[in-house]
């Protein structure tokens, strides 16, 4: 589009400001005389699950991110975002019509869903390279076997070499289905969290505002099945990167072990995220 100039393009921006949360800590304490009673090192064990602590948390706040992303309009008036929920039982961006639980869909309609995500993603003139899905063990292994929620086994076409499909039963992975690479983890949210409150919530610690219906990262996850999306959909901010601390106490005989970091997570881009939904 040209600008004042008539040959100048006004490219489609707009400015998204991410704020830093709280800062996250984790800590615990060995004393002396546990440690030396011990005939293995454990120092370096307490450190390591301090650490996994904290990425889980980052994890699930990225998670949440995206879901928040693909339930967001569009931040630029110049881009026509439509979808961003998919229903894939019905495989169609309409709002979830079937209350129930997400082992309710089979292998075959993710299978179908991808499809329909990457064009939708194509629609939305998100880059080819670089779009990921992610899904819960449960939802991952039936891209595998196909089972519905009776767990009747039959081989979906994702893993049929006849059809290009790739993985299968000896590797236990789906690469790739529709150009999109398919990961599996723990960390994708599929309870309710719209009234979660104390420490362990993801409004507790959050100064972003990822959904308009409550604070925070939380909100109701229930019909949640995955994400699809690209990196493009939501940013991260970093003041303190993760990093660990260890003082010894003299006045306690032991040493004090912490994990910390502070980040903030917000969105970028809605069009570059999907929701998979049942």
């Amino acid at each position: 589009m040209a600008g004042a100039g008539g040959y100048l393009s006004d490219i489609a921006k707009n400015e998204k400001i991410i704020t830093i949360d709280k800062m996250l800590v984790a800590s615990t304490f060995l004393a002396n005389i546990d440690d030396v009673k011990n005939h293995y090192d454990i120092r370096s064990v307490y450190a390591n699950e301090l650490g996994k602590a904290l990425a889980v948390r980052f994890d699930t706040a990225v998670a949440k991110s995206f879901i928040g992303a693909a339930r967001s309009a569009t931040n630029l008036t110049q881009v026509a975002k439509t979808g961003g929920r998919l229903d894939v039982a019905n495989n169609d961006f309409s709002a979830p019509d079937v209350v129930g639980t997400p082992a309710a869909v089979t292998g075959a309609e993710l299978v179908a869903a991808f499809f329909t995500a990457a064009q939708k993603l194509d629609e939305n003139d998100v880059p080819s390279d670089g779009r990921f899905c992610v899904l819960p063990p449960e939802q991952y292994y039936k891209l595998i076997t196909g089972a519905d929620s009776s767990n009747s086994f039959s081989l979906t076409s994702a893993v049929n070499s006849d059809i290009g499909g790739q993985g299968g039963i000896a590797t236990g992975t789906i690469p790739q289905i529709a150009g999109i690479s398919i990961y599996k983890s723990n960390h994708i949210p599929n309870t309710d969290l719209s009234s979660a409150t104390g420490t362990n919530s993801g409004d507790a610690d959050s100064n972003n505002d990822l959904f308009a219906a409550t604070d925070g990262y939380d909100a109701d996850f229930s019909n949640t099945l995955g994400i699809v999306g690209h990196s493009a959909a939501v940013g991260t901010v970093k003041l303190l990167d993760l990093a660990t601390e260890s003082e010894y106490q003299i006045e306690r005989q032991g040493t004090l072990f912490v994990a910390k970091y502070a980040m903030g997570h917000g969105i970028l881009r809605p069009e570059c995220a999907i929701e998979l939904v049942s």
